[in-house]
């Protein structure tokens, strides 16, 4: 099935009007949602579980000498990204053609699903890539005196830092206007490709970035300020007994769990907005219902 977009200059998409609705349709619509998707969720717990278990101890040696585990931290992005994708194409059918959704409908795979994934993994890893390659080349690692003045090597990471962060707004700017395929994939409209998904966006690139930074903004708040940092970052004496490593690693393991649930959820806030961009820009009519209309055959 194909979709007549509309000509001419593209209407500015309200940025603040669009994510409180987003927000609105996710929570009026959750516990449909979780009816369809429970069973991903607990394979989301279940992989990501198993992979901050098993990461535990090289994460630890990672620390010492940078941020982290850039192995662990691509892992979970293709694992959580690749699960939510079979999420988000019954969430936008629901969004955008009204069909109900059920478990047996939730579960299924079908043509749709293939190359939605490719284009989530695409959109979702293509901006970390900078700064998974930066982090690699500028490691960060401890001082060696309290009183040293910043040596050439931490002054390279933090030039590195700033560009991987640039770099990161640039290539966020790009994948935000080549989103509009993933709803397209999702719906069944193959005439939106990414060189339409472009056009229809012209002139609305700061306001889907920022669109989307609004919405994993309360993500970001709930990492810098809830997460207890210290479950990850080890500085106990070597002394310390084996109880207390096994506490810390469990206690790791369900924070960083929990997490990745937040970010699955904040990940379906901004499928809805996806999906309410997508409405806008091609002028798909609004369903008269969300959750009474059958599924299509």
């Amino acid at each position: 099935m194909t979709i007549e977009t509309p000509a001419g200059t593209p209407a500015k998409i309200p940025v603040w009007k669009t994510t409180l609705e987003c927000y609105r349709l996710t929570f009026r619509n959750l516990g449909d949602l979780l009816r369809f998707s429970w069973p991903w969720l607990l394979l989301l717990i279940a992989v990501s579980g198993a992979l901050y278990w098993g990461f535990w101890e090289t994460e630890q040696e990672a620390l010492k000498t940078s941020g982290g585990s850039n192995v662990l931290m691509l892992l979970t992005l293709i694992v959580s990204t690749s699960i939510g994708a079979f999420i988000a194409v019954p969430w936008h059918r629901l969004l955008l053609l009204g069909e109900k959704q059920d478990l047996a409908t939730g579960m299924k795979i079908g043509t749709k699903h293939r190359p939605y994934l490719l284009w989530a993994l695409l959109l979702g890893v293509l901006p970390m890539v900078p700064l998974l390659a930066l982090a690699s080349l500028f490691p960060w690692g401890p001082a060696s005196s309290e009183t040293e003045l910043m040596t050439v090597s931490e002054m390279n990471a933090i030039m590195a830092l700033i560009s991987g962060i640039l770099i990161f707004v640039a290539m966020s700017l790009f994948t935000t206007r080549l989103a509009l395929i993933l709803p397209a994939t999702a719906v069944g409209h193959s005439g939106v490709d990414w060189r339409e998904a472009w056009a229809i966006t012209r002139g609305n690139t700061w306001r889907l970035f920022w669109a989307s930074v609004i919405i994993i903004l309360p993500l970001m708040i709930f990492y810098i300020f809830v997460t207890p940092h210290d479950v990850s970052a080890s500085a106990a004496p070597a002394t310390i007994a084996e109880a207390d490593e096994l506490a810390r690693r469990i206690t790791f393991t369900l924070w960083s769990v929990l997490e990745e649930l937040l970010a699955m959820f904040t990940g379906m806030v901004l499928v809805a907005f996806l999906s309410l961009a997508y409405r806008h820009f091609t002028g798909l009519p609004d369903p008269e219902s969300t959750s009474a209309t059958p599924p299509a055959p």
